[in-house]
Order: C-alpha cells, then structure tokens, then sequence
C-alpha cells in the first residue's frame, strides 16, 4: 500500500519491480476517473518476472534435448524393430527444493508442471530441511 496508494492517488504510473500477483489485483472500486468500476491499482503495472517462470527456459532447453536424442536414437535404430523408445517418457527428472523456503518450494513446483506438460512423465519432486536433515 505505501506504494499503491500515491500512484493511484495522483493518478501516477508506478512500474513496481517485485510483489506477488495479488499486489497487482484487488477488487474494484469507484475511481476518480469518473468511469465505473475500475481496479484500485489502475496506475500499477508489474515489470517483475514471476518465479513461476524461471524453470521455463531451463525446461524447454531439456525437452529440445531430449526430442534431439530421441531423434538420433531412433536415426540409430531404423533398421531395428526397437525404434518406439519414448525418451522423455523414460529420462528420470529429479527436482529438490528446502522446505523453510516458499520460494523454492513453489518455483520446484512450476518446474515440476512445466516439465510435464511438455510431455516428461519421470519427473519426482523431493523436499529437504537444510538445517535438520543429514
């Protein structure tokens, strides 16, 4: 709110670098606008990189890899009758993330779906407590 309330008060662009999705939303409200019902922050825009998105890249930069070696393998195989080898079906994706940190724990998460909706089906999440496990 510290700094919500002055950019909408003097109807001033504020591009804030960080915040949850909720501190863009919020329900609406009358505005000095004069139009109806506008959100509260209509003068907030968001220019932070959600950490749901940081496993993107990294994730589709493994899938690439695995189309390519499965393309090779089956390059390899063509004379075989064993061509219907699914790599990203049987490659093994293992993902840790510390259980003190939310942060960690939802960006393991995204990474985990990410990864399965580009078709990786061996993909295990794993938690661990830094200060408590050996």
């Amino acid at each position: 709110d510290v700094e919500r309330s002055p950019a909408d008060d003097h109807e001033a662009i504020l591009l804030a670098q960080v915040g949850p999705p909720s501190f863009y939303r919020t329900p609406t409200s009358s505005s000095s606008l004069g139009t109806s019902s506008l959100p509260q922050q209509s003068w907030v825009f968001g220019v932070h990189v959600s950490s749901d998105d940081y496993p993107r890249a990294a994730a589709r930069k493994l899938s690439f890899y695995a189309q390519q070696r499965q393309q090779q393998q089956q390059a390899q195989l063509v004379n075989t009758n064993n061509n219907n080898n699914n790599l990203k079906a049987t490659l093994p994706v293992r993902i840790v993330s510390r259980t003190s940190s939310e942060f960690f724990a939802s960006t393991c998460a995204a990474a985990a779906a990410e990864l399965q909706g580009l078709g990786f089906q061996n993909v295990q999440q794993f938690s661990f407590d830094p200060d408590g496990d050996d």
